[in-house]
C-alpha cells in the first residue's frame, strides 16, 4: 500500500512539473526575446564599472596555450537579460576520489534543452580525500562550470563572444585607465593576486614572458587567470609551480 501512495505522489509531482513547463513554453512563445534588446541590456550592466566588466572571462592553460572564455559572471548577465532561459545544477554524484556535477540549461522559446557534466578529484595528489568543508566549494565551484557550459551551448556564441569581447574593452578603455601603459595596467592585474601570495614573477613563469614582452593579451590572460582561481579551475600551486 504504502509503495502505490509513493508512486502516486511522484506521478502529481511529474504531472505539476509538465504542466508548469507546459505554462512557460506557452508564456515564452507568447512572449519571445528581443535579441537586440537583450544585448543592449547586457552591455550596460558589463559597462557599470571595470571590475564587473573583468569578470566577465577566464582563462586556463592547456598545454602550453592559454584558452580564454567567457565566465560564469557572464552567464548569470545572459540568464538575466536574455529572456526565457531556465538553467539549474547539481551534484551527481560523489565518489571516493572525485565528484561528478551536473546542470540543464533549458531555451523555453526554443524547446530546446542541454545537460553538461563536469569532473572534478577531490583527492590532492598523494591520494589523501579533501576536507568537506574543501569538498563543499570544489562542489560548488563544478555546478557553476557545468552550468556556464550548459548555457554558452545553448547560447548562439557569436553573441557570447561579443559580448566578452565588449567586457575587454571595457576594461582597457574605462576612464580609470587612461593614460595608463600596458606595463602598468599588467601590473595592477598582477596586484589582485596578492591576495593568494603569488608574486609578480610567478605569474611571469607562468606565461612564459619577461617583463618586456607584456602586451594587451597577456593582460586578458592575467584577469582571466583570477576568475578561473576563483572558482577553482586553475590551481594555485600551478601558478607557485609546485606540482612539479
Amino acid at each position: 500500500m504504502s509503495n502505490t501512495e509513493i508512486v502516486e505522489v511522484n506521478t502529481q509531482q511529474q504531472i505539476a512539473v509538465r504542466e508548469e513547463l507546459d505554462v512557460a513554453i506557452t508564456s515564452a512563445k507568447a512572449y519571445p526575446r528581443n535579441v537586440f534588446s537583450s544585448l543592449e541590456e547586457i552591455k550596460t550592466l558589463i559597462s557599470v564599472s571595470p571590475e564587473i566588466a573583468e569578470k566577465m572571462q577566464y582563462s586556463v592553460k592547456r598545454g602550453n596555450e592559454f584558452v580564454t572564455g567567457p565566465s560564469i559572471r557572464l552567464g548569470e548577465l545572459f540568464l538575466y537579460s536574455w529572456g526565457n532561459l531556465r538553467a539549474q545544477g547539481r551534484i551527481k554524484e560523489i565518489g571516493g576520489n572525485y565528484l561528478v556535477a551536473e546542470a540543464v540549461c533549458f531555451d523555453l522559446e526554443k524547446n530546446v534543452a542541454v545537460m553538461k557534466e563536469v569532473r572534478k578529484s577531490i583527492v590532492n595528489k598523494d591520494g589523501v580525500r579533501y576536507p568537506e568543508t574543501l569538498i563543499n566549494d570544489i562542489a560548488q565551484g563544478a555546478i557553476s562550470i557545468a552550468i556556464r557550459n550548459a548555457l554558452f551551448t545553448i547560447v548562439p556564441r557569436v553573441y557570447v563572444n561579443e559580448m566578452l569581447e565588449y567586457a575587454k574593452l571595457i576594461v582597457a578603455q574605462h576612464p580609470t585607465m587612461k593614460g595608463k601603459s600596458v606595463k602598468e595596467r599588467f601590473d595592477i592585474a598582477v596586484k589582485k593576486f596578492n591576495e593568494f601570495k603569488i608574486s609578480k614573477q610567478n605569474l611571469l613563469d607562468y606565461l612564459a614572458i619577461n617583463e618586456n614582452e607584456v602586451d594587451e593579451e597577456s593582460i586578458n590572460i592575467l584577469i582571466g587567470l583570477y576568475n578561473a582561481v576563483k572558482t577553482g579551475e586553475v590551481d594555485l600551486k600551478e601558478l607557485k609551480n609546485e606540482n612539479k
